[in-house]
């Protein structure tokens, strides 16, 4: 009897551990981001009604995959270092926010729509700020801090 039920929760937990990385994406999803990232490792998926999000590393860098349900890259998103921005927005952020320090930055590649995202902070307040690559940084939201 000890054997039955050690085997049947060695069963159950082996199936929970496969359910869970299975992923909810489609199969043409699926196929589509092996075509686009085949070299990717840790990959995890999540599901939403509208998108299927693809969360793994590719060369050393983590990134994320946002899919239609058909399988269509919307884009995608990785976090870097200032260093990589464009010279132009770099210069910017050196010369209009030198009081601030970067808590996050990211680049979002979705075709022709490349944007880059950064939150600066000080002491005082919060700043999340977007740009495209040949353009200048504009406010996207500001926080004051009390």
């Amino acid at each position: 009897m000890k054997k039955l039920v050690l085997l049947l929760a060695l069963v159950v937990t082996t199936q929970l551990s496969f359910a869970s990385r299975v992923p909810f994406a489609a199969s043409s999803v699926i196929r589509s981001f092996d075509k686009n990232f085949y070299r990717a490792t840790e990959i995890e998926w999540q599901h939403s009604e509208a998108y299927e999000k693809a969360s793994f590393f590719l060369n050393n860098q983590f990134m994320n995959a946002y899919y239609t349900p058909d399988g269509e890259l919307i884009a995608v998103v990785r976090n870097i270092l200032s260093d990589q921005l464009p010279l132009k927005l770099l210069l910017e952020l050196k010369k209009n926010y030198s009081g601030f320090w970067i808590s996050e930055l990211f680049e979002v590649v979705n075709g022709s729509n490349d944007e880059y995202y950064i939150t600066l902070e000080n002491a005082n307040e919060k700043l999340t700020l977007k740009a495209k690559p040949n353009k200048s940084w504009k406010v996207y939201q500001k926080i004051v801090k009390l």
